[in-house]
């Protein structure tokens, strides 16, 4: 009965010793993971999301209707582009002046000359200034 005892506390001590082997390498790699789904599921106060031009082109219509015939006059403009999307910490959010995913602006298309056969070449920037819009055109860089 003592080997059996003596075995048995021999066995539990061996397995007691590959738990906490493994939990010397499981421990690290829950911490890790916990911190990264922290970091990337919390909310933020604006983040980048897509639009589309046609409701951004709603909103110049609307605004800035010189503005969007020049922008629509020379150039042709790709059916989705970026913009800041506002999270549940944005002080417009917060304040009840904006909903949560909310596209606002500045808004970034590609575009091209109106006609040219080519890419999408350039950088169309539109943004809010003041009580007015403004854009910036910019040539399209090789990263994006």
């Amino acid at each position: 009965m003592n080997i059996k005892v003596a075995l048995g506390q021999v066995g539990q001590a061996r397995m007691s010793e590959a738990i906490c082997q493994s939990g010397r390498l499981f421990r690290p790699c829950v911490s890790i993971l916990c911190c990264l789904i922290l970091l990337l599921s919390g909310p933020s106060a604006r983040a980048g999301g897509s639009i589309a031009w046609e409701d951004v082109r709603g909103r110049l219509a609307k605004d800035a209707p010189g503005l969007l015939r020049v922008i629509e006059e020379t150039f042709d403009v790709d059916c989705v582009g970026g913009a800041l999307r506002l999270g549940p910490r944005s002080v417009d959010v917060m304040e009840g002046r904006a909903d949560v995913g909310q596209r606002v602006p500045p808004y970034t298309f590609y575009g091209k000359v109106r006609g040219h056969a080519g890419d999408y070449d350039l950088v169309l920037e539109i943004g809010e200034q003041g009580e007015g819009w403004q854009f910036a055109v910019r040539e399209r860089g090789k990263r994006e």
